[in-house]
């Protein structure tokens, strides 16, 4: 109390239920007694105490009452606010014996004379909510004041209508503290935040930990959204301010960033009502996207909502809006949903709502929007859960006590669980888990994991062989693969490639853009893969061989002009093969008109040897 000496005042509760105040030094923990006696007109609710080093007085207020104390003297006083209006925070000036406390009307009311049985009192009104913090700064001059506006309001002592505002703060302001010389101000919020501020009321720092959801009257859930896991970087994602979701670091224990969903202010409590703000009810993560469904409901109007398709921007390392969907469904959004998580590519995402639709939404090929793909629902009956297995190729979705498995690819129906009779309620929450082990060809167990280590086995040695295609030439190519497929190893593995796994690879060799038809034709042609073509298919390509006239002169001299413009390496080559499509070509003609008929092994290998004996005499 003397100087720098710091100081707190504990109340303690007596048997006659009085209340007790002292004070206490806090470097030693020694009781100085500096006021004696109780209040015994103080009852058992809460109340807040502000002091005064320099004038040894403190200020408490409970309920509609102010009471002041002496700590030199020991005299004591309390005043009433009038109409009975409630007192919400007290703070004393720091060289006068002033007293600023707030109601719960919004008025800041500054005491003077407190001695006296009838003070002077000063009135600052602007706050239309209850003032939930005071403070004054050092010198006295000014005071700063905080509501659930989410206002921060500078004050100009004996000037009422000197005031300058910081708006559209983060939350509530609960506590401010001011600097010497006024330097920083610091004000705590009500999201467990801390914002600092310069003496022209600019934010400066941001000290923000888990993002802590105010309560808003409503009596809803705070997190409604859920929690979920962020692939990218492994961090939790929930509901934060209203409007907002939070990334909380779970390896570090920190706040790492929020996202303003709705983009929306935030309205305000206000007396004897309850105000809705739009919450962010649903939200999905995959790698590159994030989807959110946005709800507003006050259970008297027709309800509002939203879906919006967030890109993660690798520039910003943030989630950017890139589509905006109003009203997707009529009624609220129970489920949405990414078909896969840990993969961007070919994802679609599914959303179900009141209305008892399920909707598929796909991105267009260019990656600039979404839009609706399919609608589904059955029986009109209500869905609230979708699921997807862990590769995204099935879906499954929950309609009224039926569960449907679907194809995600074309939505066709797998198979369907139905509940048994009696139990007619609604399925909340479906997960989809494809087992771990699967039985092979010979009907033995084989995991998952084996299948997927084989599977990146292959794509590595496809990858290496494009990459032999494209920096080879064709001679050293050819004895490459050729020393490769005589090793042991080699060709245990290629007996083991099967039908299923032969479709596979035919599937990524026809997708490679790099490579030209021939080169991929090569490339089959080498690992042995095959195709089979149906009878139907032949007989329409002979008639269409038959009846077409691709093959004319004009496009043989064309193509023959462009051979010779090749290079030299490659002139040879090709020159060779036109003249055995020539050749082939005349085989066919003969053919086709009866002149002769078709000719076994030895006369084709006689062919081929007269073809290039005729080619070396060229």
């Amino acid at each position: 109390l003397d100087g720098n000496l710091q100081a707190v005042i504990v109340y303690f509760y007596d048997n006659d239920s009085s209340i007790k105040l002292d004070v206490f030094r806090l470097a030693d923990g020694e009781s100085l007694n500096g006021f004696p006696g109780k209040f015994n007109q103080l009852s058992t609710q809460s109340f807040k105490v502000s002091m005064n080093n320099k004038q040894k007085f403190f200020a408490l207020i409970q309920r509609h009452v102010l009471y002041v104390g002496n700590l030199a003297t020991g005299k004591r006083r309390f005043h009433f606010n009038l109409q009975n209006r409630l007192f919400t925070t007290v703070a004393v000036h720091p060289i006068s014996p002033i007293i600023a406390t707030g109601d719960h009307s919004g008025r800041i009311i500054l005491w003077m004379n407190t001695d006296s049985y009838e003070p002077l009192k000063s009135i600052y009104h602007w706050h239309p909510a209850p003032v939930k913090c005071l403070s004054f700064s050092e010198s006295g001059t000014h005071f700063y004041s905080g509501g659930v506006e989410q206002v921060l309001v500078k004050w100009t002592h004996n000037r009422p209508d000197m005031r300058k505002f910081l708006p559209r703060m983060r939350g509530t302001a609960i506590h401010i503290t001011i600097a010497p010389k006024n330097e920083k101000i610091a004000v705590a919020l009500s999201d467990n935040g801390i914002q600092l501020l310069n003496a022209n009321l600019e934010v400066q720092t941001l000290i923000q930990n888990f993002c802590h959801v105010a309560d808003d009257g409503t009596g809803e859930n705070p997190f409604p959204a859920g929690m979920i896991i962020n692939p990218r970087s492994n961090c939790i994602v929930l509901n934060g301010r209203v409007g907002h979701l939070q990334f909380f670091s779970t390896h570090t224990k920190s706040f790492l960033y929020d996202v303003d969903i709705t983009g929306e202010n935030q309205m305000n409590p206000e007396p004897m009502s309850i105000i809705y703000n739009t919450r962010v009810t649903r939200v999905s993560i995959c790698m590159d996207w994030m989807a959110t469904a946005e709800c507003w409901n006050d259970h008297e109007h027709f309800i509002q909502t939203k879906i919006k398709f967030w890109e993660f921007s690798k520039e910003k390392q943030l989630f950017v809006l890139n589509t905006d969907i109003q009203m997707p469904h009529e009624k609220a959004i129970t489920a949405l949903v990414f078909s896969k998580i840990y993969f961007s590519d070919s994802v679609v995402c599914a959303s179900a709502g009141g209305d008892n639709f399920l909707i598929i939404w796909k991105c267009d090929s260019s990656g600039r929007s979404w839009s609706i793909h399919r609608r589904l629902r059955y029986r009109n009956y209500p869905i609230k859960s979708v699921a997807f297995c862990q590769d995204g190729t099935l879906m499954v979705a929950g309609f009224g006590n039926v569960c449907i498995v679907y194809t995600t690819s074309d939505l066709t129906v797998k198979t369907i669980f139905c509940a048994p009779s009696g139990l007619d309620g609604g399925i909340g929450k479906v997960s989809f888990l494809t087992p771990k082990s699967f039985p092979d060809a010979n009907g033995d167990a084989k995991s998952i994991e084996g299948k997927n280590r084989e599977i990146s086995e292959r794509k590595s040695q496809t990858i290496q062989l494009v990459h032999a295609f494209l920096e080879k030439n064709s001679n050293d190519l050819l004895k490459s693969i050729n020393s490769e497929m005589n090793t042991p190893k080699m060709q245990e593995k290629c007996t083991k490639i099967d039908k299923i796994d032969q479709e596979e690879l035919f599937s990524m060799i026809m997708g490679l853009k790099d490579l030209d038809l021939d080169q991929k034709l090569c490339m089959l042609h080498h690992m042995e893969v095959s195709c089979n073509v149906k009878k139907d298919l032949r007989r329409r390509m002979k008639e269409y061989l038959e009846k077409s006239d691709i093959l004319s002169p004009n496009l043989d001299a064309t193509t023959e002009a462009f051979a010779a413009n090749l290079g030299e390496i490659h002139k040879s080559s090709k020159i060779s093969q036109l003249w055995h499509i020539k050749k082939r070509r005349e085989f066919h003609g003969k053919f086709k008109k009866g002149q002769g008929n078709l000719p076994d092994c030895g006369d084709q290998n006689n062919l081929h040897e007269n073809g290039n004996a005729s080619m070396e005499e060229d």
